[in-house]
């Protein structure tokens, strides 16, 4: 890590120099469409690499945004490396992902020594060389960076989360809203996690992980009520005690198969102890309401005539 900001080195002001980047792709392994290099291009969320990262992302309400623009205000010197998206698919082809690492960590060793890292990711992306992708590619980054080099990472909450991912970062943050609509502020705020380890106003976290053997199904994993909201405000109140930073709750994505798949409990703490606790009780909260994950769902037969019913009272609104 170099000289803290505001620090002069033969009269310059140094900014914090910070990576940024974002590989995303929610993998389903069961899926007939395969994915490639290509599915990378899909002219809605194009691959780009380089200052491309941050000009196309600035001003939009993702993670990326987020990061965006707490570096603008903060006045950092932002390096964007690589960010690609790909609609859901099939397991990632080696070849695939191993470009994709490749463009990721030939640009954050490019950028030399710099003070931090965010990457933006999903946490459900299988490649058939590399099943726990996210945390390859964080394993890989840290490898360029040094251990001294604080990593922060957002994640979608449908993330399959590993120890192995967990050991190499400083800080997870995950969307806590399902549909999603709160990726931008969740960027912000582990971004501002990074300006304060960087200011100095943050002691160093780890991040712990409780993994309970459970594999929830993504059709009851709404935020808005149920199991989900209830674990989420669970680890909130957490948030609450000295040394826990923040908490992140995953369902899991049960369609990348692999032997890490299904839920986990995250917590980013300054406190070991209190921080392997907290991820332990909301483990263990989770298995109690496990079955509250299981939901009847009608045929589509049954479901036609739920929909016939409602029509047929009066809806004024379309009927789902």
């Amino acid at each position: 890590m170099r000289a803290p900001q505001g620090e002069s080195r033969e009269g310059e002001q140094l900014a914090y120099r910070v990576v940024i980047g974002s590989i995303m792709h929610e993998t389903n392994s069961f899926s007939p469409v395969g994915t490639t290099f290509a599915s990378f291009h899909t002219g809605r969320d194009d691959l780009v690499n380089g200052i491309e990262v941050i000009e196309d992302h600035r001003g939009t309400f993702t993670g990326l945004g987020g990061f965006i623009d707490v570096a603008d205000a903060a006045g950092w010197d932002l390096i964007g490396t690589v960010s690609g998206h790909a609609t859901p698919s099939g397991n990632v082809p080696a070849a695939a992902y191993d470009e994709l690492k490749r463009r990721l960590i030939d640009r954050v060793g490019r950028a030399g020594d710099v003070d931090g890292v965010l990457l933006y990711l999903h946490g459900a992306m299988l490649a058939e060389n590399a099943p726990d992708a996210e945390g390859d590619l964080c394993a890989a980054v840290r490898e360029v960076v040094g251990g001294d080099v604080p990593i922060v990472v957002e994640l979608d909450l449908h993330g399959n989360i590993t120890e192995a991912m967990c050991r190499v970062v400083n800080a997870v943050y995950v969307y806590r809203t399902n549909p999603h609509i709160d990726a931008y502020e969740r960027g912000i705020e582990a971004a501002r996690c990074l300006q304060q380890m960087l200011d100095g106003a943050l002691a160093r976290p780890a991040v712990y992980i409780s993994k309970p053997p459970m594999i929830p199904p993504t059709i009851n994993m709404r935020t808005a009520e149920g199991p989900m909201r209830d674990l989420i405000e669970r680890g909130i109140d957490w948030e609450a005690h000295p040394g826990i930073v923040t908490t992140a709750v995953f369902g899991g994505f049960a369609y990348a198969d692999f032997d890490q798949v299904g839920a986990a409990m995250v917590v980013t703490a300054t406190d070991p102890a209190l921080g392997q606790r907290c991820a332990d009780s909301l483990g263990r909260a989770a298995w109690e309401m496990r079955e509250e994950f299981l939901k009847s769902i009608p045929t589509p037969e049954e479901a036609l005539d739920q929909a016939l019913a409602i029509i047929s009272a009066g809806a004024e609104r379309p009927v789902v």
